[in-house]
């Protein structure tokens, strides 16, 4: 698998960002409120595509009075916007406040989201059957498997449940 290639916003990025969404709020007739700035900001420098609660918890740190109703409905706002994208992992949730093409790995054990480029599917054409099912807006793909990270873990606990001590010392001994 390709390693992340994509990167997240910089400051000046934010800025112009942050701007971008005041300009999008106001000419969708919302009202930029405090609560609003600071999901977006949240949401902007997330890097681990929270869920609506993850995120909750972090925006109540900065804003006690923040109710989970808000941040929910300003999930929905900033996604109609164009500004999250929605990702469906093993059944809940979670969001990216990165919308560039990208595409993202799930793991299925620890349940970690990982962006990743994928330039050889971003150039296929999608088939004719999908196009016959409507318009299509975006191909985004959704890998599922085991991350590195597990899969190290795995072979840990493998080792000395066979005997075989730490990886550490397995590798010592290998030498």
């Amino acid at each position: 698998m390709n390693k992340n290639t994509h990167t997240h916003p910089t400051e000046k990025d934010s800025a112009s960002a942050s701007l971008a969404f005041r300009t999008a709020c106001r000419r969708a007739g919302l009202k930029v409120t405090h609560q609003r700035e600071v999901i977006f900001e949240e949401i902007s420098r997330a890097r681990d595509h929270p869920s609506a609660e993850k995120l909750f918890q972090r925006v109540r740190g900065r804003i006690p009075s923040v109710s989970i109703d808000t941040v929910y409905r300003t999930l929905d706002m900033l996604e109609d916007a164009g500004f999250v994208v929605k990702i469906r992992v093993r059944g809940a949730t979670r969001f990216d406040g990165d919308v560039s093409d990208h595409h993202h790995f799930c793991c299925s054990v620890c349940g970690r989201v990982y962006d990743f480029a994928w330039r050889e599917f971003d150039a296929l054409e999608p088939p004719e059957a999908a196009r016959e099912c409507g318009e299509i807006r975006s191909s985004r793909v959704v890998l599922e498997g085991v991350c590195s990270r597990c899969a190290a873990t795995r072979e840990d606990e493998t080792a000395v449940a066979h005997g075989c001590g730490d990886k550490a010392t397995t590798r010592q001994q290998n030498q």
